[in-house]
């Protein structure tokens, strides 16, 4: 069984920051799992999505975790980790890479 380490601090302490430097100095190859990207709209933050980290950054609405409505109003969709989220999570079991990141599971 691997090892666990569970990253958790106040906002803007550097924990996303920690977690780029080191899949950035591994092989791509040994690690699998998903971070979390901000989608702005207008130059205004409009709502957060789940990328796998194999794969280019391309916003696509099954893979928002939540969105700003009605100017302030934010809206959790629980769904994209149930569907898209289990199926980066079902990659990583089956591709059995030494790290497998879940970054930024937050109050989504």
């Amino acid at each position: 069984m691997g090892n666990n380490i569970f990253l958790t601090g106040d906002l803007h302490v550097g924990k996303t920051t920690l977690i780029n430097q080191l899949i950035s100095k591994l092989p791509v190859h040994e690690i699998r799992g998903f971070r979390t990207s901000r989608y702005y709209q207008d130059k205004k933050l409009a709502g957060f999505y789940i990328e796998d980290i194999c794969s280019p950054p391309v916003v696509k609405e099954h893979k928002f975790i939540g969105r700003c409505v009605n100017n302030n109003h934010w809206v959790s969709i629980p769904a994209t980790f149930d569907d898209y989220g289990v199926k980066i999570l079902e990659g990583c079991l089956r591709d059995n890479p030494k790290l497998i990141v879940m970054d930024e599971l937050g109050f989504f």
